[in-house]
Order: C-alpha cells, then sequence, then structure tokens
C-alpha cells in the first residue's frame, strides 16, 4: 500500500516537472519571438511617401467634343445669263463688299436690243396718239387701234426683257467677305449659271460638331461653349449656340450642333480644326482624387490611405472620370491622408515617412 502511494507521488511530481519545463520552454519561445519581431520592427525600413487630404469639391462634369471651324456664309456666285468676260474687278484673296461689281459680261447684243426697242416704243407711242385722236372721229376701227396698242405693249416688253438681261451682265457679291476662289479668267465665256467666284463671309464663323445622343440633353441649359484649336493653343475662344439640329443622323446617331462668334481679326480660319468643352452635369460635394495616385489592378482601383505610419490598402469605386481626375463614389472619406507619390511600391501595413510637399 505504502509503495503505490509513493509511486502516485512520484508520478505526480514528475507530471509537474514537465508541466513547469513547458512552460519555462513555451515562455522562453514567446520572447524570444517577440525579440526577433522588435528587431524586424526596428531593422524595418520605411517607405518615403508624400500625402495629401481628401477634399470634397464641387465640379463640373466636362466632355471635349471635336468641332470643324466653318464660315458664317459661303456663297458659290454664278452667272445669270451667258456671256464673253470683259471685266473681273477681284482676285482670289481679295476682300469685297456686298452689293460690289466683281465681274461684267459682253453686254453688246443686249445694248442693240434696248436701243432698238426704244425706238420701236417711241414709234409706238406717236401712233397711239395719233390713232386715239382718229378714234374719237371713227375714221380708224378698233382692230386697227388695238393692234397699235399691242405694239406698244411689246415695244415695252422688249425694253424690260433687255434691262433685265443688261443687269444680269453685271455680277455683284450678294455678301461682304473674301474672295476664296476664282474659276474664270477674263476673256472666257461664261454660260448661264456657271459658278465664277467662291466668297466667304468669315468675319463671323461657326464651329460645326456633332454631339452624341448621350450629351445632347445637356445642351438645353447651355447658352455658350469654350473651345480651343491645335494652331491657337495658346488662346480659348467662346461661341455662342447657334443652331441645334432637331433630327440626328442616321449613320452616327449624333446631332449637328453650331456655335457662333465674332472673328474681326480673322484669327480663326474655316477648317481649323476644334475642340470644344460641353458641360454634362455639375457635381457637388464629391471627393476628387488626382488618376496618379489611383492603382488599377484586377479590374480594382486600389488608393493607399496613411494611418499613423502605417499604409492602409483602400479599394475605391470610380462616378466619374473628368480628364486627370477621378471622383470617388466609395471607400474614401473627406479629411483622410492619401498617398500621392511611392504609393506604387506600398504593401497594406508597410511603415511609411511622409516627405513634405516641398522636399
Amino acid at each position: 500500500m505504502k509503495n503505490r502511494k509513493l509511486k502516485t507521488s512520484v508520478v505526480l511530481w514528475m507530471v509537474l516537472g514537465v508541466l513547469i519545463a513547458s512552460s519555462i520552454l513555451f515562455s522562453a519561445l514567446i520572447k524570444s519571438r517577440q525579440e526577433e519581431e522588435n528587431e524586424k520592427v526596428a531593422d524595418e525600413k520605411p517607405a518615403l511617401v508624400r500625402v495629401q487630404n481628401a477634399r470634397v469639391r464641387t465640379i463640373r462634369d466636362m466632355v471635349t467634343v471635336p468641332g470643324r471651324i466653318e464660315p458664317y456664309l459661303d456663297v458659290n456666285l454664278a452667272t445669270e445669263t451667258g456671256g464673253r468676260v470683259l471685266k473681273l474687278n477681284t482676285q482670289k484673296g481679295a476682300r469685297v463688299e456686298i452689293d460690289q461689281v466683281v465681274l461684267k459680261l459682253d453686254d453688246s447684243l443686249w445694248r442693240a436690243i434696248r436701243k432698238k426697242a426704244a425706238v420701236e416704243m417711241k414709234d409706238a407711242e406717236r401712233d397711239l396718239v395719233r390713232f386715239t385722236e382718229l378714234q374719237k372721229t371713227g375714221a380708224v376701227s378698233a382692230s386697227e387701234f388695238d393692234a397699235v396698242q399691242l405694239r406698244l405693249d411689246m415695244a415695252k416688253a422688249n425694253l424690260t426683257e433687255a434691262d433685265v438681261q443688261l443687269d444680269r451682265c453685271v455680277v455683284r457679291s450678294p455678301l461682304s467677305g473674301i474672295v476664296n476662289s476664282q474659276m474664270i479668267e477674263i476673256g472666257e465665256y461664261a454660260n448661264e449659271g456657271q459658278v465664277v467666284l467662291e466668297i466667304l463671309d468669315i468675319d463671323q464663323v461657326k464651329v460645326a460638331m456633332e454631339v452624341p445622343e448621350r450629351d445632347i440633353a445637356a445642351l438645353s441649359s447651355v447658352e455658350e461653349m469654350s473651345f480651343t484649336v491645335a494652331a491657337l493653343s495658346d488662346r480659348t475662344f467662346t461661341g455662342k449656340v447657334h443652331f441645334v439640329s432637331a433630327k440626328a443622323s442616321r449613320s452616327s446617331n449624333s446631332f449637328m450642333v453650331e456655335l457662333c462668334l465674332d472673328n474681326p481679326e480673322m484669327t480663326l480660319r474655316p477648317g481649323m480644326i476644334a475642340s470644344v468643352s460641353l458641360p454634362r452635369a455639375v457635381m457637388e460635394n464629391v471627393v476628387v482624387l488626382p488618376l496618379s495616385a489611383i492603382i488599377a489592378k484586377d479590374g480594382e482601383y486600389v488608393i493607399f490611405v496613411a494611418e499613423s505610419d502605417r499604409a492602409a490598402r483602400r479599394i475605391v469605386k470610380i462616378a466619374s472620370i473628368l480628364e486627370r481626375e477621378a471622383v470617388i463614389a466609395t471607400g474614401l472619406k473627406s479629411g483622410e491622408l492619401v498617398v500621392m507619390e511611392g504609393q506604387r511600391s506600398l504593401t497594406d501595413g508597410c511603415l511609411l515617412k511622409i516627405v513634405p510637399a516641398d522636399n
């Protein structure tokens, strides 16, 4: 009996010894690991980053639409009658004024016809006076009197026709502008209806563009739009909305829109390509980040936020992209410190050292 109790006591002491030894060993292991982690933290090199506070702004959602500068008026001036060109009072590149005579055709035939018609009219007028007096005495019949009256009417008609044709031999400019093309020379024969000059009015110009269906509704509240042209990159122009097509193009399903503006110095020339800024919407109280701060990876948009001295990885959703900025829908609050530079080498939880922006 005593031997059994002794054995039990020995076993208990052995178990107790094992537990004590295990506890000491476990404590030593934890201490060792803590020392290793402390050494790692001490040895960890912080990533150098620049940060910026996320701020709420009110911005305009703008879309750039390509356009083309066009003359306010583009007239192909044609002759109303045929004839040989006697005078050409202008040339390509010259300025002409409204109602200015720019071309004269040979009118010798119509001057001769007019002279003949004038003689016939005077002769018929004398006969009419004489026949009127004779009619009172019954010396002429009604048919004879009517024949004289008809001859006078025909002479007047021939005279009027000659005057009209003489006027058509003189070609006048219907507008003030620049002669852009000349299709005939002195001495050449111009057929009736032949285009002889192209005249452009560029004292005012239009900007013609096609606005997609999804953006046409924005024009209901827009009266003016600004634009630039590549050839004049240091200037910004503003045009008034002059025309909006009531029907979309079948080929592109877009609407033709025209802006109009004065061009007194003729700085803008037809054919120049314009980049027009169309305001689509106004977004108030939204968080906006530069696109350079956002990392696109595996179909997600990632940013890093500085929390104390550590980097926190965030997945954000973008509401829209405006040129070089993105409107953040979710994932970021105003006031948080967003890493703007150095974020591409970061991992979640890594140590940070914030570098001042002016360094």
